[in-house]
C-alpha cells in the first residue's frame, strides 16, 4: 500500500505540474516507481483473469485452472504496458515482435 501511495502521489505531482517538468531539469519522472506499478498492475491483472475471468467463462469451464502458471495469463493492458516499458528502456524487441507478428498475420489473410 505504501507503495501504490508513492505511486499516486508522484502521478498526481506529474499530472498537475507537466508543463513544469517539461520546462526543467529539476524534476524528473521516477522510473523506479513507473516499474513498480507496472509490477502491480501484473500481478492484479493475473489475479482477476485467473480467479474471475476464467471462472465466469463457460468458454474455459473445461480447462483445470490450478495448472495454468500465473505467468501464462497476458491481459491486453499487460501487453501495453510491457510495450511502454520496453519504449522507455530503449529495448525494441518487444516492439519488433509485435510488429513481425501483425506483418505476419497481414500477409497470412492475402495469401
Amino acid at each position: 500500500m505504501d507503495a501504490i501511495r508513492k505511486i499516486r502521489k508522484h502521478r498526481n505531482f506529474i499530472a498537475h505540474e507537466l508543463p513544469q517538468i517539461i520546462g526543467s531539469t529539476d524534476h524528473e519522472v521516477d522510473t523506479a516507481l513507473f516499474c513498480k506499478i507496472i509490477e502491480i498492475i501484473i500481478k492484479v491483472d493475473q489475479w482477476w483473469i485467473r480467479e474471475i475471468e476464467l471462472p465466469t467463462n463457460p468458454d474455459f469451464d473445461h480447462m483445470n485452472y490450478d495448472k495454468i502458471d500465473r505467468e501464462d495469463l497476458v491481459s491486453g493492458n499487460m501487453i501495453l504496458l510491457d510495450l511502454l516499458r520496453s519504449i522507455y528502456e530503449k529495448n525494441d524487441t518487444f516492439l519488433k515482435a509485435i510488429y513481425n507478428e501483425f506483418i505476419g498475420h497481414k500477409t497470412a489473410n492475402i495469401v
